[in-house]
């Protein structure tokens, strides 16, 4: 356990501010994705759901603020 625990301070010294930028930029895009189809899918299921506009997924409160 003291072997492990020595390499993860080395792991951790070694990351540069460069690399954090670079994970936190990635990050950032992977949630705007997951933002983006995440709305999208709401949006689209009322739409093309339109049999009983009750019965959603989405509550009526999220979709107040996007249309």
């Amino acid at each position: 356990m003291a072997d492990v625990e020595k390499l993860m301070h080395e792991a951790i010294d070694a990351v540069t501010k460069e690399n954090w930028k670079k994970c936190v930029k990635h990050s950032e895009k992977l949630q705007n994705i997951d933002f983006k189809k995440g709305f999208r899918d709401c949006i689209l299921e009322t739409i093309i759901l339109t049999i009983d506009p009750n019965e959603s997924d989405c509550s009526s409160n999220e979709n107040e603020d996007y249309f």
